[in-house]
């Protein structure tokens, strides 16, 4: 049931900067890309950040 006064989850799952970048590359919504995330592997995520000159420690950083 539907309470107005209940707040839903906000979820976090992936880092802010991870999420941000991903969406610039895509050219899509910030909401869009945790799908985007969930559908590529870790190391295309890896492989796609090398390409804009992101260290592999930094984006290991942010799959945490």
């Amino acid at each position: 049931f539907f309470n107005k006064y209940i707040k839903g989850k906000k979820s976090n799952k992936y880092n802010i900067e991870l999420v941000n970048f991903i969406a610039s590359h895509y050219q899509v919504a910030k909401r869009e890309v945790e799908d985007y995330i969930d559908l590529l592997d870790k190391d295309q995520i890896i492989n796609l950040c090398k390409k804009y000159g992101k260290s592999e420690k930094e984006v290991k950083k942010w799959l945490k």
